[in-house]
């Protein structure tokens, strides 16, 4: 027997994955991997998994250096531009936002903190379906986050 309160729970739940990132996310696995369990795991690791920073190249940086680049990159994302795939790209052309193999350090930082663990899909196109506030959050609680490991370890 379902009471009122499991099924608003279960209303809730199914209204994130129905109006949220979920869809477009599960969109961008096509192609990249198997539709089913793996395609799934690779959008629930970024929906809800927990930081990995030691799978990203942030050996050797700073704590410090870390937290500098994950708060510019914030200031970045916070910036009036429009959050379509083409803004972001065009963010990235302008050097506002990282680019794969133009700044090392801070794509580095830029994936470890949005999209928590290695995954083989496109970073801009996770930052489009996640939006700009939840992307914005994900640096903030990340570098929380790494702040704290770095204090503990």
């Amino acid at each position: 027997m379902t009471t009122d309160a499991q099924q608003d729970h279960v209303d809730r739940t199914w209204r994130y994955l129905d109006h949220g990132p979920f869809k477009p996310l599960l969109r961008l696995t096509q192609g990249l991997y198997e539709a089913g369990p793996e395609s799934l795991e690779a959008v629930l690791r970024i929906l809800v998994g927990e930081w990995k920073f030691s799978q990203f190249p942030l050996h050797g940086m700073a704590c410090d250096k870390v937290l500098e680049l994950a708060q510019t990159l914030r200031t970045a994302i916070a910036q009036d531009f429009p959050w379509t795939l083409e803004g972001l790209e065009q963010a990235a052309a302008q050097g506002r936002l990282p680019r794969p193999g133009s700044d090392p350090a801070a794509s580095a930082v830029l994936c470890a903190m949005v999209m928590r663990a290695p995954s083989r899909l496109g970073l801009l196109p996770v930052m489009l379906a996640l939006g700009r506030q939840e992307c914005l959050d994900r640096l903030q609680n990340g570098a929380s986050c790494y702040r704290a490991m770095s204090l503990v370890g």
